[in-house]
């Protein structure tokens, strides 16, 4: 599984992109990456060499991004608690976690305070930070998106963030780099971008499956509460960017290194364990990409005669999609009592 993840994370397009970029993405997954070593080696005993990893890690993520500090924190210290098999909590480790915790939380309340010029306490900051942010991106996307305007006239006040949330989820989509306007350079990024998202979305939704069928419960806890972290982040990702079409994936690629783990251990279950279920999750990502792909070339190509509505395209994308899932599990049941 580690050969897999190292491959994900050498090959990712937004994680490459990300790289090559005068932005503090990469920094974060690089200390994330240490943090993540430092784990596997306090796992394995070796502790001395697990302190410098961790020690360095955590320095290097409040240099960057308090926030980002005290999420991958959390995330690993829960996973990491989880996952042993004889747990023994030391009350340094609680107070250590704490503290850092709590350091964290006051720094990144102090920044945001100061990026909005106004006083309060640590919660409200924080708060006020989030909310503004997230009506600010959710702003700017409608702004720069004549049929996000057209969606939200028939859309009450109340769905239209959850719609900027679904709709920052699934970006970057490759029929958008390839349709909108461009020099062949952008064009070449933004597909290569979808591709690599959409390569990697169907193992994250199809992980549900492997974790619910592992028997042991220690290692199905430690999965089920790295999933639900994942998808955390990158629904919080979403929020905050307004689902913006480059914002929204910078964001989320910062946990790409626990994405990458899900998306390892699901391949590898399917595979060891043929599960048809995989297939049929690709099956369904496939005809959303086909339906909105068809949306996306009729829309920019100008192609009056072939355009539809957007809420045809979903209508047309749920109902295939339920004819997949609900196809599947009839043959999955038809075979069982043959």
């Amino acid at each position: 599984m580690a050969m897999v993840l190292g491959w994900i994370m050498a090959l990712y397009p937004e994680s490459l992109f990300s790289g090559a970029s005068q932005i503090r993405e990469p920094y974060l997954l690089l200390f994330i990456g240490m943090l993540l070593w430092a784990a596997a080696t306090l796992q394995a005993g070796r502790q001395r060499t697990a302190w410098i990893w961790l020690a360095g890690g955590i320095a290097g993520l409040f240099l960057f991004s308090p926030g980002v500090a005290v999420a991958a924190l959390l995330v690993l210290g829960v996973w990491f608690w989880l996952a042993r098999r004889e747990v023994r909590i030391r009350w340094w480790w609680v107070a250590g976690a704490a503290a850092v915790i709590v350091l964290a939380g006051l720094l990144f309340s102090e920044i945001a305070a100061g990026a909005l010029r106004v006083q309060a306490g640590p919660l409200a900051n924080l708060f006020n930070w989030l909310r503004i942010a997230m009506n600010t991106g959710a702003f700017n996307t409608t702004l720069n998106s004549g049929w996000l305007q057209t969606i939200f006239e028939s859309l009450p006040q109340t769905l239209h963030l959850p719609f900027i949330v679904a709709y920052g989820v699934a970006q970057p989509v490759p029929a958008s780099g390839h349709c909108r306007p461009a020099v062949w350079p952008v064009r070449l990024i933004g597909i290569l971008r979808g591709l690599g998202w959409y390569a990697l979305l169907p193992f994250l939704l199809y992980c549900v499956r492997p974790i619910w069928k592992t028997t042991d419960k220690r290692a199905r806890l430690a999965w089920a509460w790295l999933w639900l972290a994942a998808w955390a982040w990158i629904i919080l990702a979403s929020a905050r960017a307004g689902g913006d079409q480059w914002d929204n994936p910078r964001y989320r690629v910062i946990l790409l290194m626990f994405q990458a783990a899900l998306a390892a251990y699901a391949w590898l279950w399917a595979r060891h364990n043929h599960d048809r279920w995989l297939g049929r999750a690709l099956a369904v990502e496939g005809e959303f990409l086909l339906f909105f792909g068809y949306w996306y070339i009729a829309r920019y190509t100008h192609w009056k005669a072939g355009q539809v509505h957007i809420f045809v395209i979903f209508a047309l994308i749920a109902f295939f999609a339920a004819l997949i899932l609900f196809g599947g599990w009839l043959w999955d049941r038809r075979k069982k009592t043959a």
